[in-house]
């Protein structure tokens, strides 16, 4: 997807978001972007796990590459439909071009979907995943819904529900799958070596929630 510019808002919407209780009182301009950077990665990775779902499986390959690739596949609708709901949720106001909204989270996670989209393997783009993207955004998703309003940002809310019980089971089900590919100590190692330049390129968060750290 191409990025494109953010867009500007009202100064008044610009203002810091004001706490009560827990929760975070954000403007329609906060919930824009935010909105927008989820349904970017989200888009993301659609992409990234229908591109290796679709990938030729070499003969002889272990037969744990074929069931990552139809998990993939599975991941890859769910993707697609919770950035469907992420784009659902821009404002439709005039004067403000909600794809301009649809752009990359501040941060480096762009750059580590760009690398993670060069991985030698399906192995490895699991590994990626469950060890280092998902637990991140999983831990974005449960410090925003943690924090937002009942009141005023329930279909936000609805997305972040949902967003996390999908990812909680792709994290449960994609690491089962992880410890069955990389039984050997050579596979394991390298698997583990390619998830350590991932997480050298996100850094310390995944660019989206403040709080978000990796597990």
């Amino acid at each position: 997807m191409a990025e494109a510019p953010p867009a500007v808002v009202d100064a008044a919407e610009a203002d810091a978001t004001r706490t009560e209780g827990g929760a975070v009182f954000r403007t329609i301009g906060d919930l824009a972007v935010r909105c927008g950077n989820y349904c970017w990665l989200e888009y993301r990775l659609f992409e990234l796990t229908g591109r290796a779902a679709s990938a030729s499986t070499p003969p002889g390959s272990p037969a744990v590459e074929a069931e990552i690739r139809v998990f993939f596949s599975v991941m890859a609708a769910r993707h697609a439909f919770l950035a469907a709901q992420w784009r659902d949720r821009l404002p439709v106001r005039a004067g403000v071009d909600a794809n301009a909204l649809v752009v990359t989270p501040p941060g480096h996670v762009g750059a580590a979907l760009d690398l993670l989209g060069t991985a030698p393997g399906p192995l490895f783009v699991l590994g990626g995943l469950v060890g280092q993207i998902l637990p991140r955004l999983l831990l974005a998703y449960g410090d925003d819904a943690a924090h937002a309003s009942a009141v005023s940002e329930a279909p936000v809310r609805a997305v972040l529900g949902m967003a996390q019980l999908l990812l909680g089971e792709e994290l449960r089900d994609g690491r089962t799958l992880l410890s069955r590919g990389a039984e050997g100590a050579a596979a394991a190692r390298k698997v583990a070596e390619f998830e350590d330049l991932l997480q050298r390129e996100l850094g310390d968060g995944i660019g989206i929630s403040p709080g978000a750290r990796a597990s």
